[in-house]
């Protein structure tokens, strides 16, 4: 994937019935979504669909349609190409995302780490059987060396007579390469991430 096409996947969101559409098609589409949330909103609770009445109605429509204004016709994949600040948070939301899910189906689950200095992971992936690994996120290239000098630094602070040494050390970008560095971090793309 390249980096038009993650600009792509944020500004569509994961409205299931819009994947394969025109970016053009999906901008008209969102606010019809979000105005179909307001009038019945679902949740699962213990595995089962139920409907919920809202308690506020007012409110969610004023967030909701905030949400569709911004996502369905104001902001284009395109802007998102020219702002880099509110692009990069988008796609750490999206990489963390697929992450917790793909350690779902892995019988894990994903969390985030920062220490009292202030060193932080953007994800710790933990499964059952006590591996675990520690990820940090990064747009473009020019912020991989400062990702890996992080994730090491982290990594030196953990007592192995505690916990067990991450299985792997990794950072998912938006470029799209993958490839292991000396230190052997691997830099992956968010697109060739699987379960």
């Amino acid at each position: 994937m390249k980096i038009e096409d993650y600009a792509n996947l944020i500004v569509r969101g994961g409205w299931p019935g819009l994947i394969g559409n025109s970016e053009d098609v999906y901008r008209r589409q969102i606010p019809g979504y979000c105005n179909a949330v307001v009038k019945s909103d679902i949740t699962t609770v213990d595995g089962v669909l139920r409907a919920i009445v809202l308690r506020d109605e007012r409110k969610v429509t004023s967030i909701l349609r905030s949400y569709a204004r911004l996502t369905g016709s104001q902001a284009s994949s395109h802007d998102l190409l020219f702002d880099p600040i509110t692009f990069g948070l988008l796609f750490k939301s999206l990489v963390i995302r697929d992450l917790k899910i793909y350690s779902q189906t892995l019988r894990g689950h994903g969390s985030h780490d920062r220490d009292k200095s202030g060193l932080e992971a953007d994800a710790i992936i933990h499964l059952s059987d006590g591996r675990w690994a520690a990820i940090d996120v990064k747009l473009g290239t020019r912020q991989v060396d400062e990702a890996a000098k992080n994730l090491l630094a982290l990594k030196e602070r953990i007592d192995i007579n505690q916990v067990n040494p991450p299985s792997f050390l990794m950072i998912v970008t938006g470029t799209e390469f993958v490839y292991q560095r000396k230190d052997v971090f691997m830099v992956v793309p968010l697109g060739y991430l699987r379960p």
